[in-house]
C-alpha cells in the first residue's frame, strides 16, 4: 500500500512539473502573438502561411526583453536564448542542434545586420523547420504558428486544423528551401 501511494504522489508531482513547462510554454506563446507578431490581416496563399508567420514574427522580442518572463520558463524558448546568446558572445553553442548552430555562426561572421532574421527567417530557417536538425525550434515556432493560427481564423479559411496545416506547410517550406 505504502509503495503504491509513493507511486501515485510522483505520478501527480511528475504531472504537475510537465503541466508546469507546457503553461510556461503557452504564456510565452501569448506574450510572442500579443507583443511581437503583427497579427494577420490577410490569409495568404497555403504554401505561405508558415513563411508569413515569420516575416511577421520579431525573434528579437520574442527571445529579449519582452517575453523574457516567459521565456526563461519555457525550456525550448530558454535554449534558444541561450544559444543566441552564445552565437552573439562568440561563445561555443551547446550542439545539440548542429546544422542549426554552425548556420547561425555564419550568419554572425558574415556580419548579417539582423542575426535573428538571418537564423529564423532567411539562411538558416530550413534547420529549424525540418524537425530533424533541431526539434527545439520546430516545437517553438509550431506552438507560437498554433495560436497565430487560432487568432488569425486559418481553421475556418483553410479547412484544417493549425498543428496538422504547420506540419504540412512547413515541410513544404523545407522542400523548396532545399530544392532552390
Amino acid at each position: 500500500m505504502r509503495n503504491r501511494l509513493i507511486s501515485v504522489l510522483l505520478f501527480f508531482i511528475s504531472f504537475y512539473q510537465i503541466s508546469e513547462a507546457i503553461d510556461a510554454c503557452q504564456k510565452l506563446a501569448i506574450c510572442a502573438l500579443d507583443k511581437c507578431i503583427a497579427p494577420a490581416s490577410t490569409y495568404p496563399p497555403l504554401e505561405d502561411v508558415v513563411r508569413n508567420l515569420l516575416n511577421k514574427t520579431n525573434f528579437a522580442c520574442v527571445l529579449g526583453p519582452t517575453c523574457y518572463e516567459f521565456c526563461k520558463d519555457c525550456e525550448t524558448c530558454q535554449y534558444a536564448q541561450e544559444q543566441m546568446k552564445h552565437l552573439i558572445l562568440r561563445e561555443s553553442t551547446s550542439g545539440k542542434c548542429p546544422k542549426l548552430e554552425e548556420c547561425a555562426h555564419s550568419c554572425l561572421r558574415d556580419h548579417m545586420r539582423d542575426p535573428f532574421s538571418c537564423v529564423f527567417k532567411d539562411r538558416c530557417v530550413q534547420y529549424c523547420l525540418d524537425n530533424q536538425d533541431c526539434p527545439q525550434c520546430f516545437e517553438l515556432v509550431k506552438r507560437v504558428f498554433t495560436g497565430f493560427c487560432y487568432r488569425g481564423g486559418f481553421i475556418e479559411h483553410y479547412g484544417k486544423k493549425c498543428k496538422p496545416l504547420f506540419d504540412q506547410t512547413a515541410e513544404a517550406l523545407v522542400s523548396n528551401i532545399v530544392a532552390s
